[in-house]
């Protein structure tokens, strides 16, 4: 999807501290600055990511609630890169705009591509699939 003006993203990294601390460097390099700049100011460290051990799991957020401007951007583009970077990572998130135009994405560990969220049932595991079993308990307490 391509997005023009400006565009908001929000983005979950998560995986070895090693591997996410690779990925955050080349994210910061300036190598997808052809596509999106990512300031510093984007990225969100849990809690613990300092004292982590580098095999520990840990968790990265890249957002922009507000709206990076851009003249043009193309997710697809993006996504190829980060993607293959991030193969040793999970990530999922979405890039969107003001005029409800979305992409949600998963990438799993071992996988250079994405997936678009929307063909996966349970996009936020276990939110999602307790939701779910909630509207099925009042769909049958409706019979």
């Amino acid at each position: 999807m391509i997005f023009y003006e400006s565009v908001c993203f929000d983005i979950t990294i998560t995986g070895e501290k090693a591997h996410v601390s690779k990925l955050i460097a080349y994210m910061k390099s300036g190598e997808l600055d052809d596509v999106l700049v990512l300031d510093d100011e984007y990225f969100s460290f849990d809690d613990e990511y300092e004292t982590a051990a580098p095999d520990a799991e840990v968790c990265v957020s890249v957002s922009e609630e507000f709206g990076a401007e851009v003249d043009e951007f193309n997710s697809d583009e993006f996504l190829e890169l980060l993607c293959k970077a991030a193969k040793n990572v999970h990530l999922k998130g979405n890039f969107y705009n003001f005029d409800d135009e979305e992409i949600r994405f998963v990438s799993e560990i071992g996988d250079s591509y994405y997936t678009n969220a929307d063909n996966i049932t349970f996009f936020n595991d276990e939110l999602d699939e307790e939701a779910a079993k909630e509207a099925a308990e009042e769909d049958e307490d409706e019979y």
